[in-house]
């Protein structure tokens, strides 16, 4: 903690365009937060059984902003960051790290998922619920070799709560263990 600097924006953003700014700097501002809501991804997340590995919300620019928000994510630490969404998405880490799983942060009702099993390099659409879920919120099972997540929400303003279970095993072609 002796010396502090500003999160160096990535250069290119999803796209794979040079970022630019306005001013003669350009930074990374991830967006905490502030209450622990623990039906949500966070918004800097990082698990101990996936080591190095950052995910967070933020924006790229002079200075934080909630406008333009977009996902990065970093797999040395912190130190170099590189965009994965240019919306607001909650991930969570399956598999010790070896999965990860977005889900569109939106008070739209959505049906589908999103797997990326190369941190974030490509990502691959999973449809969870053949009918679009209002989404409440997301639990993944403890434990370090994760499979399993509980989405929870309802299909129309006036209906009951849904619970929905997605299993994973069926999609992973390999299991990552702890060497």
């Amino acid at each position: 903690g002796r010396d502090w600097r500003l999160l160096q924006a990535p250069d290119v953003d999803l796209r794979g365009s040079p970022v630019h700014c306005l001013l003669p700097f350009c930074s990374l501002h991830l967006h905490l937060q502030l209450s622990e809501n623990p039906y949500s991804s966070g918004r800097i997340s990082s698990k101990e059984t996936a080591p190095g590995l950052v995910v967070a919300t933020g924006n790229i620019g002079p200075e934080l902003s909630y406008t333009d928000i977009g996902v990065f994510i970093s797999s040395d630490g912190g130190n170099t960051w590189r965009q994965i969404f240019d919306e607001e998405y909650n991930v969570w880490f399956l598999d010790w790290g070896g999965a990860l799983v977005a889900m569109k942060h939106t008070p739209l009702p959505v049906r589908h998922l999103w797997v990326s099993f190369d941190e974030g390099h490509s990502w691959d659409k999973y449809g969870f619920t053949s009918v679009p879920l209002f989404v409440d919120g997301a639990l993944v099972e403890a434990g370090m070799e994760t499979h399993i997540m509980t989405v929870f929400g309802h299909f129309s303003l006036r209906s009951e709560w849904q619970l929905v279970k997605v299993d994973y095993k069926s999609i992973f072609s390999r299991h990552c263990t702890k060497e």
